[in-house]
């Protein structure tokens, strides 16, 4: 065989494997989980006994791509993304307040990666009105200004029955004392 013979077949095999379809990359992706639970003592980290809540939602956008997970009976969410910078925010059920900050950033850089957000809330207050409150005079600690009459429960009683112990006291040790000279 002559080595034009050679040539021509090295360049056909080398054009055709140039040419070839190849199969399109699978997009590498990773993974977002964690928990939105009931933080009892309002520390933002959960602690043990502290219960997951469920039907929470969960953000994810990054760019032009959200979506939105719910939590699951235990509080549990797991959310796959591809490669990149997310931002994750949990928006509670109703009648619950996020505990410390409803946002964080997950930053995704290889495949199969998992990183684990946790999100605290706890019960949202039931009433929006400040219990109401009850005036105190101010012309005199613990009496009232109608009647001059100590308040109940006040130490004012108490503070004239020491009053009254001392000036006896006091009276009691003046007729017991020896005469000047």
């Amino acid at each position: 065989m002559s080595y034009r013979f050679y040539l021509n077949v090295t360049l056909l095999v080398a054009l055709g494997l140039l040419l070839y379809p190849r199969p399109a990359r699978a997009q590498e992706n990773g993974f977002v989980s964690g928990v939105v639970f009931l933080d009892a003592n309002g520390n933002g980290a959960r602690d043990p006994g502290e219960i997951g809540v469920a039907n929470a939602a969960v953000n994810f956008a990054s760019g032009s791509n959200a979506a939105t997970e719910v939590t699951n009976t235990d509080g549990t969410f797991q959310h796959t993304t591809p490669l990149g910078t997310w931002t994750v925010t949990v928006v509670p059920p109703a009648g619950y307040q996020v505990v410390g900050a409803p946002a964080a950033t997950a930053n995704i850089t290889a495949q199969n990666q998992n990183l684990e957000i946790n999100f605290g809330v706890r019960l949202a207050q039931l009433a929006t009105n400040p219990p109401p409150t009850v005036p105190v005079p101010t012309n005199t600690p613990g009496v009232l200004p109608q009647t001059g009459a100590p308040v109940t429960g006040s130490s004012v009683l108490l503070l004239a029955l020491i009053a009254a112990f001392v000036a006896g006291v006091a009276l009691v040790i003046s007729a017991w004392a020896p005469p000047r000279k």
